[in-house]
């Protein structure tokens, strides 16, 4: 099955008929509640805030750590152009890569995945090549 991002704020309840139906998402972000850097995300956030995350689609404050993290490393290493940095690793829940649309005109993060749920019971993010 092909699905819409929206499907997302579903996964919970219905996380075993997308295994079982073999799904892929198409999307330009996806948190995983259940893998490891976001499960230690989730505990930090709880910590420091005594509350749980908002359970929206895109997640409001992983989209904030994404993007503090591209700006601030970026800054930091490039400088005003730290739109030509690589992307990092270490993304929660969207992988930016700004491109400029045309020369003089706005930059657009063109990053697009496909969330595949396996039947064996596992979640990938495989990026779409641009």
């Amino acid at each position: 099955i092909l699905g819409y991002s929206e499907w997302q704020g579903a996964a919970k309840d219905y996380r075993q008929d997308l295994h079982f139906a073999n799904t892929y998402l198409i999307s330009n972000s996806f948190f995983n509640p259940w893998a490891t850097e976001t499960k230690r995300f989730i505990e930090r956030y709880k910590y420091w805030f005594k509350q749980d995350l908002l359970e929206v689609t895109p997640n409001m404050a992983i989209m904030g750590y994404d993007s503090g993290l591209y700006m601030l490393k970026g800054i930091g290493q490039y400088g005003k152009n730290f739109t030509n940095q690589t992307s990092h690793k270490t993304f929660l829940q969207s992988k930016i890569k700004f491109e400029q649309i045309n020369e003089g005109g706005a930059y657009t993060n063109r990053n697009l995945w496909l969330i595949h749920y396996r039947t064996d019971g596992a979640i990938e993010r495989i990026e779409a090549k641009q």
